[in-house]
């Protein structure tokens, strides 16, 4: 590796990492087996709480506050972040990285996220600069994420008192579930008034900004927060035009927020102060199942929302995270021929540039409401759900607005991790808990799952 360094003999990125991640996979194994450009170029920060971690599927990590008023940069490069790298560069895995080695040691052909992020276009061209910064101490992150506030007007089943505050309140209210798995409650957190860390954050900006590839702001719910608008406000007065922009949205906020931000971020495509926009979303469910999962939501609001700001803003592009659970197996199917229904309704230019895409991911916390819970029985639904991903492929010359490579890839992952299973003593385990766990949920809200998933109990 070292003769590398001398020489300059280094990774090829004359090629699109994205449309070959095969060759991708190559070109990071010229480091080492484990090398993932996330883990220097990525980064999520919440705020609230003084976290950060590398990628999503990372546990969050304290960010130390001893020199954040020198360094704010320290955001970033925690000790933790260059103690994993350098574990990586030696070619072992971390094992906090264990969402992608299960992926991969399920078949080495797999593109795992340690792949797909590597190739993402604001990781890739800059392989070189990442590999040259050795354990990158100073490094700027390519693609920062940001929460500012935990405030959300949702309480989704999978989530956590950490990212909504009314997840929050009820545990401190009404206490724990009653699983082996307790939701993990913040030490502190900070307000977005008095906070060491965005203070921080304000001071890294204006050059961290210059050398940014994607900014995202996620929550709670960014639109509820100051900090958000504020962001905004400032990349419209000092333009970023290479930047791309990306916020997280529920899409459940009132019509007045979702009209705010319709008409900033036109302004800010207008004027060219950004280079595109990319707005994020949640759902793995349709109608009565997906306001289930995901508490607080009006389905059919959702839908329109999403086909109002496809309507109102033509060259954004909207991106739908699945965080596939047990609940999902019924109602995915569904979900993805509503996307294809209203991907052929607003299609633009869809060679380049296809306007509403989804990622598929399989839930590991809480472990309970995993695919796990399953019985051999629901592979069923995954392989009517892999058919159609496979069916409705996209193609070019047939000009069929369907499904890539990597969408399809990623729900076939999802797919072998329910395959693989876990142990009989573990699986009951999680059957329990799942059974507690509705039960309470039930009762605390007013739901009754067995009626909303009524052939759930021939799969459980």
């Amino acid at each position: 590796m070292s003769s590398q360094k001398d020489n300059k003999i280094l990774l090829d990125v004359s090629f699109n990492w994205n449309q070959n991640p095969d060759r991708a996979r190559a070109e990071l194994q010229k480091v080492s087996p484990s090398y993932c450009l996330a883990k220097w170029a990525h980064s999520t920060i919440h705020f609230q709480l003084g976290t950060t971690h590398s990628c999503y599927n990372l546990p969050m990590h304290q960010i130390p506050k001893d020199n954040l008023s020198s360094n704010p940069s320290s955001l970033h490069n925690t000790p933790i972040k260059l103690e994993q790298r350098q574990q990586m560069l030696d070619g072992k895995r971390p094992p906090e990285c264990a969402y992608c080695w299960n992926i991969e040691d399920l078949n080495s052909d797999n593109w795992s996220d340690r792949i797909i992020q590597s190739s993402g276009d604001w990781a890739y061209p800059s392989a070189n600069e990442i590999y040259l910064s050795g354990l990158g101490e100073k490094i700027a992150p390519k693609y920062l994420e940001v929460s500012f506030s935990n405030n959300c007007n949702f309480k989704c089943s999978y989530c956590s008192p950490i990212h909504s505050n009314l997840w929050h309140d009820e545990i401190q209210k009404m206490g724990h579930y009653p699983v082996k798995t307790l939701h993990k409650m913040p030490s502190q957190i900070y307000s977005e008034e008095e906070n060491p860390y965005i203070e921080a954050f304000n001071k890294w900006w204006p050059d961290l900004s210059k050398s940014l590839k994607v900014f995202r702001i996620t929550g709670g719910e960014p639109l509820l927060s100051k900090h958000t608008w504020m962001i905004l406000d400032d990349i419209e007065k000092n333009p970023l035009p290479d930047l791309t922009l990306s916020l997280n949205s529920n899409l459940g906020v009132s019509d007045i927020l979702i009209d705010q931000l319709i008409l900033k971020l036109k302004r800010l495509i207008e004027t060219k102060s950004i280079k595109r926009c990319t707005l994020f979303t949640s759902i793995e469910a349709t109608g009565e199942h997906a306001e289930y999962i995901r508490h607080g939501m009006n389905y059919q609001k959702f839908i329109s929302n999403i086909q109002k700001i496809l309507r109102e803003i033509p060259e954004i592009r909207i991106s739908i995270m699945a965080t596939f659970c047990a609940l999902s197996v019924f109602s995915f199917k569904d979900l993805l021929k509503t996307i294809l229904e209203i991907r052929n309704q607003y299609a633009s230019d869809f060679n380049k540039f296809q306007r509403l895409g989804i990622s598929t991911n399989y839930l590991r916390f809480p472990d309970h409401l995993s695919v796990h819970v399953l019985n051999e029985e629901a592979i069923k639904f995954f392989d009517e759900i892999s058919d159609f991903f496979k069916k409705n492929q996209f193609d070019s010359e047939k000009y069929v607005i369907g499904f890539n490579r990597q969408e399809i890839a990623q729900f076939e992952n999802v797919k072998q991790w329910f395959k693989h299973g876990s142990p009989s003593s573990q699986k009951n385990q999680l059957k329990t808990d799942f059974k507690n766990y509705f039960q309470e949920y039930d009762r605390r809200r007013g739901t009754s799952l067995y009626k909303t998933f009524k052939d759930l109990i021939n799969y459980i």
